[in-house]
């Protein structure tokens, strides 16, 4: 496409990337100016055809991973491979930059997207859901099946906490990283033994990853991130991958279902 010019985002590309975020259809309210500016813009690339930006991807470097959080084509710009370019030029710079595996979570319902996606090699590996949840109802939630305490866990903790509970590599330290980022932990009382963890962020508010080794352990690992929430906010969301248990036990507590998602993968 000899008009499409690929560049890195800038500063003032906010307002075309506030009028193209809805397009994911995700619900979540479009990131303010210094989230845009601070985390968004060093790890995000602008599509432009005929000096209009019609398309935009943003990813985060997790270890050895690349996990592609956006990519947005404008309505009017579909169906003539700007999403391929930009994922094509995702893949260049992953690739220069060490990456060895590239992730995503993509709507089920969302064909065109799903068919670009395994076009680059990917396929669909698990289910994620993103839940909301009222604070007040963090109490009425059953107490785990074993005594376990919350805590900050501290960066040299990272790689055990991921290694116990199967997160990847390098993805508790990538998500510290984030502007404003909490890392919460669960550990059993008797041995300190992961049993949770929660990259939180309190402007949101939201936690991803959302892990735990049990789905009884959820109400405790909340009740360790709500000293960081904001008191304007009266709920908390979670993005939580490959657990149907926990997604149902929170449900069952009154968590409503946000978003659902198919979470593809492949070699970069």
């Amino acid at each position: 496409m000899e008009d499409l010019l690929l560049r890195g985002a800038r500063p003032e590309d906010y307002a075309d990337f506030a009028r193209l975020f809805p397009e994911l259809l995700v619900g979540d309210p479009v990131p303010g100016v210094e989230r845009w500016r601070d985390e968004m813009v060093p790890s995000s690339l602008v599509a432009e055809r005929g000096g209009r930006v019609v398309g935009y991807s943003y990813y985060q470097e997790i270890g050895k991973t690349a996990h592609i959080r956006n990519v947005v084509v404008a309505p009017e710009a579909r169906g003539v491979g700007i999403g391929a370019a930009l994922m094509a030029a995702m893949r260049t710079r992953f690739a220069a930059g060490g990456m060895v595996t590239w992730n995503l979570n993509v709507k089920p319902d969302n064909q065109p997207a799903r068919r670009l996606y395994e076009r680059f090699g990917m396929h669909a590996e698990y289910r994620s859901t993103a839940l909301g949840l009222r604070w007040e109802l963090v109490a009425t939630i059953p107490g785990p099946v074993v005594a376990v305490a919350a805590r900050v866990v501290p960066p040299e903790e990272d790689e055990r906490f991921e290694r116990a509970l199967g997160l990847l590599p390098g993805e508790l330290q990538s998500g510290r990283a984030l502007p404003g980022r909490v890392v919460v932990g669960l550990v059993h009382s008797a041995d300190s033994t992961p049993a949770g963890a929660a990259v939180f962020n309190p402007a949101f508010p939201g936690a991803y990853p959302f892990r735990v080794a049990h789905p009884s352990y959820s109400a405790a690992l909340l009740a360790g991130m709500r000293p960081y929430a904001l008191p304007q906010h009266d709920s908390v969301g979670m993005f939580i991958e490959n657990d149907d248990a926990a997604v149902a036990a929170l449900v069952a507590a009154g968590a409503t279902v946000r978003l659902e998602a198919l979470h593809y993968h492949g070699a970069v």
